[in-house]
């Protein structure tokens, strides 16, 4: 069963009473979710679910990029938020020889993700 939670400054909050619940990735790796969630039940957190709050599933964290409110529950969809990196730049040139495991440190360094590989041999 899926954990799905309100993610604030104080800490998770389960979220209860969901409907239509969707997880969806592209081929472009675009990973979000849609959901119905009713206001009874939810009270306490209710005011809070507004655009960019954090909704995490299964500890994957969606950033909320559309809400509709209806008369007693709120339509969400939100966005992985893995492409909050999208604003993130990286000045340096860095080419050359190097390894995959050298580009993805590279690539991955201060952005607060990691990467797993099942490469054996990491040589030039």
């Amino acid at each position: 069963m899926d954990i799905i939670a309100l993610e604030t400054s104080t800490g998770l909050f389960p979220i209860k009473n969901i409907q239509s619940l969707e997880i969806e990735t592209n081929t472009q790796g675009d990973s979000t979710i849609s959901m119905n969630i009713v206001e009874r039940g939810n009270e306490a957190i209710y005011s809070q679910l507004i655009e960019d709050a954090l909704i995490v599933v299964n500890n994957q964290k969606f950033r909320i990029i559309e809400i509709e409110d209806q008369r007693f529950y709120k339509k969400l969809v939100g966005l992985n938020i893995f492409f909050d990196l999208v604003t993130v730049r990286k000045n340096d040139i860095y080419g050359g020889t190097r390894t995959l495991r050298q580009f993805l440190d590279f690539t991955f360094a201060n952005t607060g993700w990691t990467y797993t590989t099942d490469l054996t041999n990491d040589s030039r």
